[in-house]
């Protein structure tokens, strides 16, 4: 069972036509599982501020647009330095949609499973399942803070 789900009407505020959410704002566009460890690793999270997460994008598309996370920053660990994430790519493809925070940069990041994608500190990211038939899976490492989605 899935930590948490984000629904179509969750996703309205980031979507290019926000009217699509209005037909099926209940419908679940992503899970994502959080924290997942063997209860015998469990120490060693804990000790190191690590949390393993999996998340699920199937391929729902959302009027013209791929389906899509609704993306975040990263809260700091020192004054003006964010936190890093690392992502694998374990089934589908993903692209990665990396943005600085200042707004000065924006990069396009393509991963197939197996490939592994670092997002750099004050960078946010929305991750988009570019399939129209298969549903991607990907893990990511993160420290246990809490992600800014504000817009």
């Amino acid at each position: 069972m899935p930590t948490s789900v984000r629904r179509l009407g969750d996703m309205k505020p980031v979507l290019m036509e926000p009217k699509e959410a209005d037909a099926s704002p209940g419908r679940v566009q992503y899970c994502m599982y959080r924290a997942l460890v063997r209860d015998a690793d469990g120490g060693v999270f804990r000790s190191t501020g690590l949390r393993y997460d999996v998340t699920a994008i199937p391929p729902l598309p959302i009027g013209k647009e791929f389906n899509k996370t609704v993306g975040h920053y990263h809260a700091d660990f020192s004054p003006g330095l964010s936190f890093a994430e690392v992502y694998e790519v374990i089934a589908g493809e993903a692209h990665y949609l990396l943005q600085s925070r200042d707004l000065s940069q924006c990069v396009l990041v393509r991963a197939k499973a197996g490939g592994q994608v670092i997002v750099p500190p004050n960078f946010g990211h929305v991750t988009i399942n570019p399939s129209p038939s298969e549903t991607l899976v990907m893990a990511n490492v993160v420290g246990t803070f809490q992600s800014d989605y504000s817009l």
